[in-house]
């Protein structure tokens, strides 16, 4: 073998190894990104950026007059405790806080009696006109839904039961989440 065909074959090498660096420099991250979705899900980081509590599978709510608007809604008893003032208070701050976009938001007080007390009554008429009062109750206690625990749920505009928010959760909380839903929202 002479030293030109010695030189071919060394380029044609080369060229060979280019050719498959191109190659695995498309494919390999395809591979990987296969590999890690389909065989190894547990190692993909699942943040989110969400801080309130997401209600999975979200409970869908068919039976709502609010469709169209996303809804902060409170499941309180006949009568209204200090938390329960305050879940009221920060709903409606939230919603104020919105600026503009609280024409978006309903605020719903759904009782789960079929009265509420007089002083609670007097409240809402005071402190909290754009309250809504909705006789719901049997519907929402059907989907699982209570005055236990002192939530404050989160409804979509198709109306879907997203989200919820505790007693732990602040006012900063649902106003980073509602706003961030309310911006990728085409509906409502």
């Amino acid at each position: 073998m002479s030293d030109t065909d010695k030189k071919l074959e060394t380029t044609e090498r080369r060229g060979q190894r280019t050719m498959l660096a191109i190659f695995g420099i498309a494919f390999v991250p395809v591979l990987l990104a296969y590999l890690f979705f389909f065989h190894f899900p547990d190692s993909l980081s699942g943040s989110t950026t969400n801080r309130g509590e997401l209600v999975q599978p979200p409970l869908r709510f068919s039976e709502h007059h609010h469709a169209g608007y996303w809804s902060l809604i409170y499941i309180a008893d006949a009568q209204c405790d200090q938390a329960c003032e305050g879940r009221l208070y920060l709903m409606r701050q939230v919603t104020i806080a919105l600026g503009k976009d609280a024409r978006r938001v309903h605020q719903l007080l759904v009782p789960t009696t079929d009265a509420i007390d007089e002083t609670f009554s007097a409240l809402i008429d005071t402190e909290h006109p754009d309250l809504t009062v909705e006789w719901l109750a049997q519907d929402l206690v059907d989907l699982g839904l209570t005055s236990e625990g002192d939530w404050v749920y989160l409804m979509d505009p198709m109306g879907n039961i997203m989200l919820r928010f505790g007693p732990e959760n602040s006012g900063q909380d649902m106003l980073k989440d509602l706003k961030h839903l309310m911006k990728l929202s085409r509906v409502g």
